[in-house]
This record gives C-alpha cells, sequence and structure tokens, in this order.
C-alpha cells in the first residue's frame, strides 16, 4: 500500500503551487534577497564604523562603560560588545539573505513541492533574520542621537561652567 502512494498522482493543488512558486515567486525572491544582502553588506560597514567613532570613541561612552564596570556581577562588560552584538546581526541576516537567493536559483529549480516549500521557508527564516537587523540599526540609531544629544548638553554645561569661572576670576 505504501509503495501505491508513491506512484500515485500529484494532486492538482500541489502541480498548482509548484507552477505558481516558478513562475511568479522563485525569480523575485533570487533577486530581491540578492540586493538585500549586498545593501547590508555596505550598511555593515557604514553602521559599525560610525557608531565606533560617534559613541564607544566618546569620552561619554567610556565613563558609562566605566561606571557600569564598577558594579562588578559575573559578567564583564566589554567595550566593543554591543558593536560586535549589531556586527553579528548583520552578517547573520546578510548570510541568510545570501543563502537565500542561492537556494532560489539551485534547490528552486526543482520543479517537486518539497523543494519550493523548504525555499519559502528559508526565505522567510531570512526575512525574520533582515527585520530583527533593522530593529537593531534602529536602537543603536536612537542610541547614537542619545549619545549626541548628551554630549551636547554635556559641552554646553562646559561651556557655561568655563564662562562663569572667566568672570569671577
Amino acid at each position: 500500500m505504501d509503495t501505491m502512494l508513491l506512484f500515485a498522482e500529484t494532486p492538482d493543488h500541489v502541480e498548482n503551487f509548484v507552477e505558481f512558486y516558478s513562475k511568479n515567486l522563485r525569480t523575485p525572491l533570487f533577486a530581491g534577497f540578492l540586493t538585500t544582502a549586498s545593501f547590508m553588506l555596505s550598511a555593515t560597514t557604514f553602521m559599525i564604523l560610525n557608531l565606533k567613532k560617534e559613541i564607544t570613541d566618546s569620552e561619554l561612552y567610556r565613563g558609562t562603560i566605566r561606571s557600569a564596570q564598577s558594579f562588578g556581577g559575573k559578567h564583564k562588560i566589554r567595550h566593543t560588545g554591543p558593536l560586535r552584538r549589531i556586527l553579528n546581526s548583520l552578517l547573520g541576516a546578510v548570510s541568510a539573505a545570501l543563502l537565500t537567493s542561492f537556494l532560489q536559483m539551485t534547490v528552486g529549480l526543482l520543479e517537486y513541492r518539497g523543494a519550493a516549500v523548504i525555499c519559502l521557508i528559508v526565505a522567510i527564516v531570512a526575512f525574520a533574520a533582515i527585520c530583527l537587523s533593522l530593529m537593531l540599526i534602529w536602537t543603536s540609531l536612537a542610541t547614537m542621537i542619545d549619545f549626541w544629544e548628551r554630549d551636547g548638553d554635556a559641552r554646553q554645561k562646559a561651556a557655561e561652567t568655563e564662562a562663569i569661572l572667566k568672570k569671577s576670576g
């Protein structure tokens, strides 16, 4: 009985799904994820370098890290820890996008339901990884803006204090 299932006719809806995937999804998924991976790879370099220059190299950030390290605890707080997390997230999303693109033009060429399902599942996972990376970028940019505001406030207070000292001295 089990061998009969192997030679049974494929239902029409399965053939329609594979045909729909082949004609309408495979090529756009390939091009979309390849383009996204390329963009994210260039954005990774830009983001890491700018975050390092604007945040981790600032005295305000170093002071924040020093005060956090003074609390002690089991976990050592690394100066570049947030940058490493962003880098790992972005590179993971780029890898997932490249894998998805590769699978669309290799496994996706097979006219089997399983191949189409695998390619779609990997595309969904890659999309989720990209969304998580974008959320991490968004929060990192918000942090960078917060540091700019704090640094600006600190500079303004220092200038006011200097002006008061010049008047009194």
